[in-house]
């Protein structure tokens, strides 16, 4: 899935230590699209942080993964869970 990010990516840690990215973007259809990129545990803080200086608002992304849903106040949600990421040419990260 290609998406244009909309926002400022989203730095956040997981309960178990994790460092994850939250994107919030738009697909060429104008679809919004959110979705979050768990780094993987080999990675230093120096390598997510290299990657999340990159993510401004209007950067393209490419991002392959799954459709993950999760029911909150009643409401079902849809997040894209971002398994390898590409910013922009670059290349494909895991």
């Amino acid at each position: 899935m290609t998406v244009m990010l909309t926002l400022e990516a989203e730095f956040r840690h997981t309960l178990s230590g994790g460092q994850r990215l939250h994107l919030r973007g738009a697909q060429a259809d104008g679809k919004t699209v959110a979705a979050t990129w768990y780094a993987p545990e080999h990675f230093t803080r120096r390598q997510v942080d290299a990657i999340f200086d990159q993510l401004t608002q209007g950067v393209r992304l490419t991002l392959d993964g799954y459709w993950s849903a999760a029911t909150f106040n009643d409401k079902k949600r849809f997040t894209f869970v971002a398994q390898f990421i590409r910013v922009g040419d670059g290349q494909c990260l895991p």
